[in-house]
């Protein structure tokens, strides 16, 4: 049986010891009652305690604070307390508490108390976000996302930014009991996509679809979801899910930051994609892609950003199989956002493959007037590195078109469709393409288009007959001898073209192709079409009055490209060289018969190209007139003649193969003098005398007349400057364009109040129609007294 201790017992009960338990009893006694109305540790500011959010700062649920008895709180000299508080009463004592979450969550912040000994209005909180840890923050610094309260209660946000929380608890002076806060935390609504289990489902992809949310109100569950390459303050994230088509080319996502409500210019965005459905089968998720995306909000309207990120699968991501993605973005990022999906692709191609080309591809005798068609599609397996096949279907093809005679652009392609057709007789065929994209619109991205002489599906080693370089719609005609030739059609995986910042993806897109025979005639041979033989005019200074004019060339000749002095000149080329014996003001006319084709194009050099292709230099535009000219726009002097010498035109033109049209050219050279300006000054003005429409009209009743005034030019010396004239002179509209240098002088006398309609048509010192001209109205006669025009006084319509 234990044994029974008596207290006495256990303290001994000797006299001294009773004396002491009792002492240590009464001490416990005063000791509690101290402490419990001792100033609180969390009386100002700098000790405020930290309520603790769970899972370092992502933790769900409910925090709570330690009870605080205010019956010793106090305020700190210069502490802040809000007028809501003022004039509530509930300003005269304070004790702190601070929290911080990581992530945007629904946040409520509740004031409790035990009973009722505090008054419901007795104490209230507000909210303060402060960077200044050593001081209270001021009134300023008040956060309005959490609306402060004076009386017992809650505040909260549904959506409440990521920081630290500085929670002011203040109360009337008879507040003497205990008070606590609870932080309760929950997902911020609203927050689309912002789990797993709630990623938006874009079901099949197949087409184009667009996605608009906001970002600024998600979050993270932990921190397993960081991403290393951006650190844990990028903890919004975005859950998607889409499944893949039975066959897809290419699928593409393109992110816009459409507006920018909060957050840096510069935005940085996190990226990965998972194989796996996300919503239904997370924990299987398998991370095939992860990427960073950088770029600045267009600096000219930094609130709508314009932010774009590409990220682009091809030929890469199995078909009919969910995939998941999630974006991750800075935990201050508020972002109007935009996510646009691209898919494309109907089935692998059939006619790659020219060595195992189908009979379907092969169309066969051409009959005369009717087209033979195909369709098909550049696909994943349409890679040529996939089809080898001698010199005609090697790894990839880089072509170099020249357009304008510029300098050529250099391009690679590395996608090829086949197919081949027979000709009867020697004749003109006709070959039609039209390359569309996946939604049915015309493909303007270049291509290139190469005929063969020969089958290639048995020779793999073909000779070239023409390339033909253009856009993805478009014909051309060939004239070929009988025989079986094969066409290829070429297109790129994915390039950048230099003149041009996008991206040219063929993938995915219908390509169709048309053979016609139509048994035309060729063009007559060509006679001055090689450089060492061009048609020499000889010293054409006494024909100049006539005017000289050159033989009629044709254009049966192969296509050539001729670098001259820097630049290349393609297709079908003429040469003509002449010499003049002193400066002359020179016109050029070459014209195509029948029709006035303007895209025959010519080009002006000193230097005879008979003497080499060296010699020639291009005639300086800026002195002597524009260098490249047409039937529509003809060379002429400027106000410079051209110095004596030796001069070559270089003529170049793709020719068609058509039955009714067998093109030739005619050329002539004349001479011309500059005209000379008659009214540019204000006593020299042209006057025409009255203006009436009521003077004669056409027929009764009718008011409207138009009038011509003399012609005049704008000749090779300036008018400036205008204050001798003096006249204010018309400023040009934008800051960018040259001053305006010369001018003419017109009046005459309006009879009647009129609606008046001035066009002014001027031209220049060689005849050509000045680029931009306009006038000004004023109410006087400038010849009589010129000053009176130096203001705005009579000044009637400025600058038309």
């Amino acid at each position: 049986m234990p044994k029974t201790l008596s207290l006495a017992d256990a303290y001994c009960l000797r006299p001294k010891n009773v004396f002491r338990f009792i002492l240590l009893f009464l001490l416990c006694i005063i000791s509690v009652h101290i402490s419990a109305q001792s100033v609180p540790a969390n009386d100002n500011f700098r000790n405020a305690e930290t309520i603790v959010i769970g899972n370092g700062g992502y933790g769900l649920g409910t925090f709570t604070s330690t009870k605080i008895n205010l019956k010793k709180a106090s305020k700190e000299a210069g502490e802040s307390v809000s007028l809501l508080q003022y004039f509530a009463g509930t300003d005269k004592k304070t004790v702190w508490f601070v929290f911080e979450t990581q992530t945007p969550r629904n946040v409520t912040i509740e004031l409790r108390q035990k009973d009722t000994l505090i008054g419901q209005d007795g104490a209230g909180i507000t909210i303060f976000r402060t960077k200044n840890k050593s001081q209270p923050p001021n009134l300023g610094e008040i956060d309005n996302s959490l609306t402060p309260i004076s009386k017992f209660g809650s505040t909260g946000n549904t959506c409440l930014s990521p920081d630290k929380y500085y929670v002011q608890v203040s109360a009337k002076a008879n507040a003497n009991a205990e008070i606590w806060l609870n932080i309760v935390v929950g997902n911020s609504s609203p927050a689309l996509y912002d789990q797993p289990k709630d990623a938006y489902e874009t079901g099949y992809l197949k087409g184009s679809k667009t996605l608009n949310f906001d970002v600024g109100c998600q979050g993270i569950d932990s921190k397993n979801e960081f991403m290393a390459a951006l650190g844990p303050d990028y903890n919004q994230t975005v859950w998607l899910t889409f499944r893949t088509d039975n066959y897809s080319d290419l699928i593409a996502f393109t992110f816009n930051v459409n507006q920018k409500f909060r957050g840096s210019d510069t935005v940085l965005m996190g990226y990965r994609l998972y194989k796996g459905d996300t919503k239904n089968a997370f924990g299987k998720l398998k991370l095939k892609d992860s990427a960073v995306f950088q770029q600045a909000c267009n600096p000219n309207y930094p609130p709508h950003c314009g932010s774009s990120f590409i990220k682009r699968y091809l030929c890469e991501l199995q078909s009919d199989t969910f995939y998941s993605i999630q974006l991750i973005f800075h935990k201050q990022a508020q972002y109007g956002f935009i996510l646009y999906t691209d898919e494309r692709g109907e089935r692998l191609s059939h006619s790659a493959n020219p060595k195992k080309l189908p009979d379907a591809y092969k169309a066969g005798m051409l009959k005369p007037g009717i087209g033979v068609s195909f369709k098909d599609y550049f696909a994943c397996n349409s890679l040529m590195n996939d089809n080898l096949c001698g010199t005609v279907n090697v790894k990839s093809i880089s072509d170099t078109p020249y357009f304008s005679n510029n300098v050529p652009q250099i391009d690679t392609f590395d996608l090829s469709l086949w197919s081949t057709f027979q000709v009867a007789k020697k004749g003109a065929i006709e070959i039609s393409y039209n390359i569309l994209r996946t939604d049915n619109y015309p493909d303007y991205a270049r291509h290139v288009y190469r005929l063969f002489k020969g089958d290639v599906t048995s020779n793999c080693n073909l000779p070239l007959v023409i390339k033909h370089s253009n856009q993805g719609t478009g014909n051309f005609r060939v004239w070929l001898e009988p025989g079986i030739y094969s066409f290829q059609v070429m297109g790129t995986k994915m390039r950048q073209p230099l003149s041009n910042p996008t991206y040219q993806i063929d993938l995915g897109k219908e390509v169709n192709v048309t053979f016609r025979s139509n048994e035309e005639v060729a063009q007559r041979p060509a006679i001055h079409y090689l450089p060492s033989n061009p048609e020499d005019l000889g010293n054409i200074t006494s024909k100049l009055l006539a005017g000289a004019r050159a033989q009629a060339d044709y254009f049966g000749m192969p296509d050539d490209t001729l670098k001259i002095d820097g630049s290349y000149y393609t297709n079908r080329l003429h040469f003509r060289q002449f010499y003049i014996s002193k400066p002359t003001y020179l016109q050029i006319t070459i014209e195509l018969v029948p029709g006035h084709y303007t895209n025959y194009y010519n080009s002006l050099f000193s230097g005879r190209i008979s003497k080499g292709v060296d010699s020639l230099k291009i005639v300086t535009d800026s002195v002597y007139g524009r260098s490249q000219f047409s039937y529509s726009n003809p060379f002429r002097s400027s106000c410079t003649p051209l110095p004596p010498g030796w001069y070559t035109v270089v003529s170049n033109f793709q020719a068609d193969c058509n039955t009714d049209r067998k093109y030739a050219t005619d050329f002539s050279i004349s001479e011309f003098l500059p005209c000379k300006k008659k009214f540019n000054r204000p006593y020299k003005a042209s006057y025409f005398g009255d203006v009436d429409w009521n003077k004669s009209p056409p027929s009764p009743g009718l008011t409207t007349l138009s009038y011509t005034f003399d012609e005049d030019c704008f000749g090779c010396l300036t008018d400036t400057p205008f204050s001798k004239h003096p006249i204010d002179v018309c400023k040009r509209p934008y800051s960018y364009q040259k001053p305006f240098t010369r001018v003419a002088y017109y009046v005459f006398n309006l009879k009647q109040v009129s609606a008046l309609k001035i066009i002014p048509e001027a031209k220049d010192a060689s005849g050509r129609s000045y680029g931009s001209s306009f006038y000004q109205l004023y109410k006087g006669d400038v010849r009589k007294d010129s000053l009176k025009f130096s203001g705005s006084d009579l000044l009637l319509a400025p600058c038309i």
